[in-house]
Order: C-alpha cells, then sequence, then structure tokens
C-alpha cells in the first residue's frame, strides 16, 4: 500500500518503505502513551468468523489534514472514529480518523518511519 502524500517527489509504502524526513515535518509529531487505540488486525483469522481481532496501538503519527495524501480511505464511522486505509487497495487499518477532534493518527507500527 503506498500513502502518496500531496507534495511531490515524496511516497510512503506501508510496512514496505520509508516515510521520509520531510514528510515528518508535514504530518506532525508522533503521538504515543496517551493513545492507546485498539485498531483492528490488518489480516483477520478467517477461522473465527464473526470475531474481529485487534491490535492494542500507542505510538501514532498525528496528521492534523489526512487529506495531505491523495490515496487514503476511510471506513464507515465506527463508535465516532473512521479507520484509514489504502484507497488503491484497501490495505488496513493503517490509522483512525476522530470524529471528535478532526485529526488522524496513522500507527508506527503498520508502517515504515525513518
Amino acid at each position: 500500500m503506498f500513502l502518496v502524500p500531496r507534495k511531490e517527489g515524496v511516497t510512503t509504502r506501508a510496512r514496505d518503505t520509508q516515510l521520509q524526513e520531510d514528510q515528518v515535518s508535514d504530518v506532525g509529531e508522533i503521538a504515543q502513551d496517551k493513545w492507546n487505540k485498539e485498531l483492528p488486525l490488518m489480516q483477520q483469522d478467517t477461522r473465527k468468523e464473526g470475531e474481529i481481532q485487534n491490535e492494542k496501538v500507542n505510538q501514532f503519527y498525528h496528521v492534523e489534514n489526512m487529506f495531505t495524501f491523495d490515496n487514503i480511505g476511510f471506513t464507515h464511522t465506527v463508535d465516532c472514529y473512521k479507520y484509514l486505509s489504502c484507497a488503491d487497495c484497501d490495505a488496513g487499518p493503517v490509522g483512525y480518523y476522530d470524529m471528535n477532534s478532526k485529526h488522524s493518527y496513522v500507527a508506527l507500527s503498520r508502517i515504515e518511519h525513518a
């Protein structure tokens, strides 16, 4: 999955390539410890029908405007949150959007970063 920033010449691929240093300044600071969020696993065990396996994540890049990226998708609202995914291939969730604060958080454990 590639997250393609609107800033030319910089690309991010979840898990496979690095978030470039100049992109880190675009997305904001690393938010950790005070944001503990359970995100659904990117690959679910299909043998457990109807059960969603989650992972507790506590380190995120804080992104004020997720439209910094060209190809990010959002899920339907679930408990005041929308999960972030790749609009091209539906991989995810790579983070979440908080409906109350209007800010997005990209999980560090779901992307490679420098």
